[in-house]
């Protein structure tokens, strides 16, 4: 029986689910509800499998060739070297998902990107980078689009269009945890209140 060989891409992929996978605890708190990245309590991180995905990030990175995984991976890296989520560098972010976008140019990562932007160079521009993405068929159901133009709207200080696009969110398909942290911040929204960040 041969042994299985790890490829540069395969390594890539195992770093991008263990990282992505070891903020799982903090997703959610104590009543089960979602809790958006920029609140979430990094210590409850899984260390051990952030260091798995360090390792094989690290072995990944010796191919030839470049993929999506190791543009995924490179993001999901930045955010878990980060202390904090306002430490976070989106600079470095916004850059690695040019990159993906040159890769894979798909519309869920222009919307990832559109968040990145918003962070680098403001909500205005955020919302530029959103445009036209409504109008593509593979957003037809996804709260997250407008859930994402909510953030940034509320950001530019228009309050209305923020309520209006978490109602478009609510109208999309999702699970019930997701439902109710667009409802909490639809009722925030219409008391004049920050929405919150994700």
């Amino acid at each position: 029986q041969r042994a299985e060989v790890a490829t540069p891409a395969g390594e890539a992929l195992r770093a991008l689910m263990l990282l992505q996978g070891a903020r799982a605890p903090a997703r959610s708190d104590e009543c089960g509800e979602l809790v958006p990245l920029a609140l979430q309590d990094r210590s409850r991180w899984d260390r051990q499998w952030l260091d798995a995905g360090f390792t094989h990030f690290r072995r990944s990175i010796g191919g030839p060739v470049r993929t999506p995984y190791h543009v995924e991976a490179a993001i999901a890296s930045v955010h878990a070297i980060a202390p904090t989520y306002a430490e976070t560098d989106w600079t470095r972010i916004l850059a690695h998902y040019d990159e993906l976008l040159a890769l894979a140019p798909q519309p869920v990562v222009r919307l990832n990107r559109a968040v990145a932007v918003g962070k680098v160079h403001g909500a205005k521009a955020g919302l530029a980078a959103l445009h036209g993405l409504d109008d593509d068929r593979a957003f037809a159901d996804y709260a997250l689009l407008p859930a994402v133009a909510a953030q940034l709207h509320w950001e530019c200080g228009d309050h209305a269009a923020a309520a209006t696009a978490l109602r478009a969110s609510l109208d999309r398909t999702m699970n019930d945890p997701e439902r109710r942290l667009l409802q909490r911040r639809l009722s925030a929204c219409e008391r004049g209140e920050a929405v919150g960040p994700w």
